[in-house]
């Protein structure tokens, strides 16, 4: 028995099992039932498969495999609530919630098929997938996907309940869902803890809406005052949009309100221009460490003799190559302004985007050409930073024109590169994918490929190394990660947390130009 048992699940087999399955039952939480899988099958049979046999055939559960929700069905017409208020909010309670499954004992299941011979291997994977389940529950509320205005049941529910309204204002309809029902019940408790947050303001009112960071109320408690009841909060603006009316703020809220107000809307003319700034800094095409070390140089970062003495670690501030004056970070550019941002806002009316590139490239160089005088005792030509900056401008463009261009054609190439503790390779491998629009989702994808070469090797110690430092954050944090490649990180996180000894950190391209080539050649293959 044990022999049939433990035989290789085949492809063939997960084929033939959805064939069986009935369309349109059990959905999951993703809302794809096996209908979706049927129609479009031969877009997804790979990964599929893939990851069901990589389960199936003696891998641990994927959590997100063992995740459904559950219904519950009210046994009376009216179901009861028990609400109950406190200090600082109340909470709903629904009574005799019981399910039979949460009363099976998982080691009597376990002790019953040792007892019938199952091998253990075959135990364990059973085990891994009744004992690690997760669910969801439908029912006097729901999970909070159908407040999100992008999930599937949300969409589903405002096109049949309320296309003219939030699905906090629908109706509840004729014929209405049992789920919608419950919807319907919890929207009052609901309601009770959110509060606004605050856009135009044009659809927050003053008073009676809660948009401000006060607790508990989180509503403004100043009487009624030179503006109407039904005032909305964009009416605190001045006549610059976006800009506070100090002088009506003034007139209508006690202290601790105006301060919360400055705190929650509108922003000073200073404070908006330095973002005006910051927003053409971030929209120039240079390498991100040259935004990196600009913001570095505007908030006094950078680790100049001046900040060193601050914090008592060397014994001067003087600049260590002109010998006269402290180091400071305006001391680099020897300009009359106060600050970096005065500086920066000078040029940017001086020069076009083009010109303000170079310089961003060549202000890092001056940084570098210190550094460099400072840790190995050279110090380079002063001309040569110029045409450095042109080349590192020029060929960072031509990079990113070839890689956009590959985008617009929906291609991507992906290389992996192994090598030993020496630095020695083992391995190398390429591969090509079509149809992905995304710079992130390409590079997900390649780092998923990785760990696919690891897994068939069945390599136990890996430290997967990548440039992509948005993506490598994003499978590092343990927040729910919200965008478009969300779905992606969630299976990546689920592998590496299979492989206790597999681990991902950043190195920076030119560290990486093996895998970086890989990938660019893959194309030549057919």
């Amino acid at each position: 028995m044990n022999d049939r048992l433990l035989k290789n699940f085949s492809i063939a087999e997960v084929e033939e099992a959805l064939r069986q399955m009935v369309p349109l039952k059990s959905l999951g939480p993703d809302g794809f039932g096996a209908c979706f899988y049927q129609s479009h099958w031969n877009q997804v049979a790979d990964e599929v498969c893939v990851a069901v046999l990589s389960t199936l055939n003696g891998n641990s559960w994927l959590p997100k495999l063992n995740y459904t929700f559950i219904a519950l069905i009210p046994k009376l017409k009216e179901p009861k609530h028990t609400r109950k208020r406190g200090k600082e909010g109340s909470v709903a309670v629904e009574l005799d919630m019981s399910k039979a499954y949460d009363h099976i004992e998982w080691l009597f299941l376990e002790a019953v098929m040792k007892k019938l011979g199952f091998c253990e291997k075959l135990i364990a994977l059973i085990m891994s997938g009744v004992s690690t389940r997760r669910k969801g529950e439908f029912s006097g509320g729901s999970e909070k996907g159908w407040l999100s205005p992008n999930s599937l049941a949300s969409a589903v529910y405002r096109e049949k309940y309320s296309k003219q309204s939030s699905l906090l204002e629908g109706k509840l309809g004729s014929k209405p869902s049992l789920i919608w029902k419950s919807i319907c019940n919890a929207r009052d408790l609901i309601k009770e803890g959110m509060g606004w947050r605050v856009g135009d303001g044009k659809k927050i009112l003053i008073w009676g809406h809660k948009w401000l960071n006060t607790p508990t109320s989180f509503s403004v408690q100043s009487l009624v005052s030179v503006l109407r009841a039904d005032t909305t909060v964009d009416e605190l603006t001045g006549e610059n949009k976006g800009e506070r009316n100090e002088e009506r703020i003034q007139a209508i809220f006690h202290d601790e309100e105006m301060d919360k107000i400055r705190r929650s809307r509108g922003k000073s003319l200073m404070e908006k221009q330095v973002d005006h700034i910051w927003k053409k800094i971030w929209e120039l095409e240079v390498p991100n460490m040259v935004k990196a070390f600009l913001w570095k140089a505007a908030n006094e970062l950078l680790a100049t003799k001046k900040k060193l003495y601050q914090k008592k670690i060397v014994k001067d501030p003087i600049c260590p190559i002109c010998h006269r004056e402290e180091e400071l970070v305006m001391h680099k550019w020897r300009r009359a302004e106060g600050d970096f941002m005065a500086l920066w806002e000078k040029l940017m009316d001086g020069f076009d985007r083009e010109k303000l590139e170079v310089v961003a490239i060549q202000m890092r160089n001056v940084w570098l050409r210190r550094n460099t005088f400072v840790f190995e005792n050279r110090l380079s030509c002063p001309k040569r930073l110029l045409l450095s900056a042109i080349e590192v401008l020029e060929e960072y463009k031509q990079a990113n024109r070839r890689k956009n261009a590959d985008i617009k054609r929906g291609k991507m190439g992906m290389g992996v590169i192994m090598r030993d503790v020496n630095g020695e390779a083992l391995l190398a491998a390429c591969d090509k994918k079509f149809n992905v629009q995304l710079a992130e989702v390409a590079e997900c994808y390649a780092l998923w490929k990785a760990l696919k070469v690891c897994s068939d090797l069945n390599v136990q110690k890996v430290i997967f190394e990548g440039n992509a430092k948005g993506v490598i954050a994003a499978v590092q944090s343990e927040e729910e990660n919200l965008s478009i490649i969300g779905p992606l990180v969630d299976d990546i996180r689920d592998v590496l947390s299979d492989r206790k000894e597999w681990s991902l950190q950043f190195d920076y391209r030119e560290m990486n130009k093996v895998a970086h080539n890989l990938g660019k050649i893959c194309f030549k293959f057919r």
